[in-house]
């Protein structure tokens, strides 16, 4: 999964420097969710804790669960758009 990409010996230094703080930029970003969509996308991608066991841990069906990571990504991405991608002024 791209979100869990951790530092495995393969890279050089200068790749896990940025990857690490690729990283925080993204925690940064989740720790403003709201916090079933903080726990979800955390706990599926970056602990590959399956989607079953999330619900069982909210008291919610599988299926919402799912929904609550599906959301969490596209919140990611719409926030990342935000911040290195802000729409162009138009002249």
């Amino acid at each position: 999964d791209v979100l869990a990409g951790t530092y495995n010996g393969n890279h050089n230094l200068e790749e896990h420097l940025i990857l690490d703080e690729e990283l925080n930029i993204i925690f940064k970003m989740i720790s403003k969710f709201e916090k079933k969509y903080r726990d979800t996308i955390i706990l599926h991608h970056f602990y590959q804790v399956k989607f079953d066991k999330i619900a069982q841990m909210h008291g919610v069906m599988q299926s919402t669960a799912r929904n609550w990571a599906h959301r969490a990504k596209s919140m990611l991405v719409d926030r990342i758009r935000e911040v290195y991608f802000p729409k162009s002024k138009t002249w």
